[in-house]
């Protein structure tokens, strides 16, 4: 009987444990989540801006090119 009792005391224990690693990994998942989407919020963010520069870049260079094109043609 003695045996028993502490059996019943270890499985508690392990059940205690396995429910307090249960709580702990959701919260790490929902940390996790949490931080995806912020990054992933980021990465969309950034791609937006880089091609936004592209774009401007690719305008401020076609403006130089007319802007040299007119210097050759007015210089002659």
């Amino acid at each position: 009987r003695a045996a028993s009792g502490v059996i019943a005391g270890v499985q508690d224990n392990t059940e205690r444990q396995i429910a307090a690693l249960d709580s702990r990994l959701k919260v790490l998942e929902d940390r996790l989540t949490r931080k995806e989407e912020a990054l992933r919020r980021k990465f969309t963010n950034l791609e937006q801006t880089l091609s936004r520069l592209r774009r401007q870049s690719s305008a401020l260079s076609n403006q130089l090119s007319q802007l040299a094109g007119s210097a050759n043609s007015s210089g002659r």
